[in-house]
């Protein structure tokens, strides 16, 4: 998956140890940014739980058949707010 990693620390200012760092070891500086690999590994599982999908979900205003019920009362107010939600996402 293409997420950006996590990043512990910021840009060093002018004049500072770090800065210098960054001047003269640019690949070391680089590298101490990056997350120990144990926070690294939660937040990405974390990521990849949270996005799954299954492949029956079903959405507002819709039905997995048409013969969810029989009560023309709630199918018209089912009806009506499908035709809602259309609207708002449109």
């Amino acid at each position: 998956s293409n997420r950006p990693t996590l990043s512990r620390r910021f840009m060093p200012e002018e004049g500072t140890p770090e800065y210098e760092e960054l001047r003269t070891n640019p690949d070391k500086a680089f590298l101490q940014t990056f997350a120990p690999q144990l926070p690294t590994l939660l937040g990405m599982a974390t990521v990849e739980i949270l996005s799954r999908h299954p492949t029956d979900e079903l959405y507002l205003g819709q039905r997995d058949t048409a013969e969810w019920t029989t009560d023309a009362d709630i199918l018209q107010a089912s009806e009506d707010f499908k035709k809602n939600l259309e609207a708002i996402e449109a």
